[in-house]
């Protein structure tokens, strides 16, 4: 997880690919929940050298929201 979470902090391009891969690794996401929650704060996430664009913002803030619910959940009944 330490690649993933340098991944995406270095490079925010990789944001849509790094917030799908800790959605999927719930609950072991729960080390990267500050930086989920970082990214939620955020104006904009997901910058694109062509550009921004609203429906990759979107699609980031949903699945960091999912994240962070499900990571939340699961720790909250171990």
């Amino acid at each position: 997880m330490p690649a993933l979470l340098v991944a995406w902090k270095d490079n925010d391009f990789t944001a849509p690919h790094a917030v799908a891969c800790l959605n999927r690794m719930v609950p072991a996401a729960h080390p990267a929940l500050p930086q989920v929650r970082s990214a939620l704060a955020q104006p904009r996430r997901g910058g694109d050298p062509r550009g921004w664009s609203i429906a990759v913002d979107l699609e980031i803030q949903r699945t960091c929201r999912s994240t962070l619910t499900r990571t939340q959940a699961s720790w909250a009944t171990s």
